[in-house]
């Protein structure tokens, strides 16, 4: 191997360590203000329970519409990913009828339900997710400061962050019945849309926060992505994500 290709990959071995001191110094949270950190948590409880009473109207408005077979058909076909969860889960369930496996037929069932009822259900789940990013906005002082205080708030309010959107999601229908590993991993979706949805309303620099900072979470990138794109954005990104958790 020649000195300048030793040369080069040195470089890259100390740029990566370079990231990654960085990256340890900023899990380490020394340098967290408790009261910064207190004032992130209460905004985003106070923003999750002014929410509750969307997700409810959710719920039911999702249970009203999946008795209506038109209605549901139709939300099918405007989404590709949930119809073929859908047709999957019917497939399966029938072949359960056949051997007689309940228990398999029961989860198929409790599959379908969930695409169907969150389908009609995403429209009011964009609107509380509006809500909760302007409250936050609002409560955690405006555009300039909300990326700074979102990266020096750190991990420490999210186990609660995610506790109360799963406790909002219960009132979607089939939700409670799903396993509690599956309710948490679609908790952390409608979470990451939130984060994602302040990032981007607050500009650039809270964009990087999140990226950077502990806030960042696995698929942010497609979160972020996804809040850009609009209610067509945010309905594919859940649609397609909600259908590898339970499919």
């Amino acid at each position: 191997m020649s000195n300048s290709i030793r040369l080069i990959n040195l470089v890259k071995d100390n740029s990566m360590q370079a990231v990654l001191r960085e990256t340890l110094r900023r899990l380490n949270e020394e340098d967290i203000d408790p009261k910064v950190e207190d004032e992130v948590e209460k905004a985003f409880v106070d923003a999750m329970n002014k929410a509750m009473t969307d997700f409810s109207a959710a719920g039911k408005d999702a249970e009203k519409k999946s008795d209506d077979e038109n209605f549901v058909k139709a939300a099918l076909k405007k989404t590709p990913e949930l119809e073929k969860v859908a047709n999957e889960s019917l497939r399966r369930r029938n072949e359960a009828l056949v051997e007689g496996n309940i228990k398999e037929q029961q989860i198929n069932e409790i599959g379908v339900l969930f695409a169907v009822s969150l389908a009609v259900a995403i429209p009011r789940i964009i609107e509380l997710i509006g809500k909760a990013v302007k409250f936050l906005s609002i409560a955690m002082g405006g555009k300039g400061s909300v990326g700074d205080k979102l990266e020096k708030a750190g991990h420490k309010w999210h186990d609660k962050i995610i506790s109360l959107i799963m406790k909002g999601l219960t009132l979607i229908p089939g939700f409670k019945e799903l396993p509690p590993d599956k309710q948490k991993q679609i908790a952390k979706l409608v979470h990451m849309l939130i984060v994602g949805s302040l990032a981007v309303a607050s500009g650039v620099g809270a964009v990087d926060a999140v990226m950077q900072g502990k806030t960042a979470l696995a698929g942010v990138e497609g979160a972020l992505t996804a809040v850009k794109a609009g209610e067509v954005g945010i309905t594919k990104f859940l649609s397609t994500a909600i259908s590898k958790i339970i499919g």
